[in-house]
């Protein structure tokens, strides 16, 4: 009977520590899968507790700052007028003519061979350029005027408390020459007529106030 006894204990006990075996196995398997919270010590990203009056580490400095921004002057006239600049060969300019020649549609363009100021007509004033049509090949070789209105004062426009008038046909006016003479060259202006000569020799006149060619 004791020697029965004692063989029950025996197996009992073994079967325990089998199971505590097992257990331990099982947590020992668990910390390596699901690793624990990492503690205040151990963390590489310690949390650390604001203090009332302390900067955070991270913010952004002051923000810079610009002087004020240059003012517009109140007044700057055109104070020139009937004058002429013909450009040299080096000097033309080339500009698009699109839309300018009356049903013409295809990309147009051309050079400006010279330009001038002429005179005030109230708060505006005129200039105008002058030079030779490239394309559309069909126009090549015609001269051409453009006649603009400008503020005399552009400056005194920009500031004023009560807006001035627009511009009249403020993309300008456009205008062939009555032949294929070449570019136009301004040779002289006097009042509102302006007297030119093109690469092929020819000698005209324009009123650029009416948009006229004179005889």
């Amino acid at each position: 009977m004791s020697s029965s006894s004692n063989k029950r204990q025996v197996s009992l006990a073994v079967l325990i520590a089998g199971a505590v075996i097992v257990l331990f196995g099982v947590v020992l398997a668990a910390g390596h899968i699901i690793p624990a919270a990492p503690t205040q010590a151990t963390s590489n990203h310690p949390v650390t507790t604001p203090v009332a009056g302390t900067p955070y580490p991270h913010a952004p400095g002051p923000v810079p700052t610009i002087g004020p921004l240059p003012t517009r002057s109140p007044s700057c006239p055109q104070t020139h007028f009937d004058v002429i600049n013909p450009r040299s060969g080096t000097d033309k300019m080339a500009v698009n003519l699109d839309g300018q020649i009356p049903g013409v549609t295809a990309l147009t363009g051309g050079f400006e061979d010279s330009w001038a100021i002429g005179i005030a007509s109230g708060i505006f004033y005129y200039h105008m350029t002058g030079g030779e049509v490239e394309e559309p090949y069909a126009y090549r070789g015609y001269g051409f005027i453009t006649v603009n209105l400008d503020y005399i004062d552009g400056c005194a426009a920009n500031v004023a408390a009560t807006p001035y008038p627009p511009v009249p046909n403020p993309e300008g006016k456009f205008y062939l020459t009555p032949g294929k003479d070449g570019a136009v060259i301004f040779t002289n202006i006097s009042g509102s007529v302006i007297s030119f000569k093109t690469t092929d020799g020819t000698s005209g006149s324009f009123n650029y106030v009416t948009g006229t060619f004179l005889p």
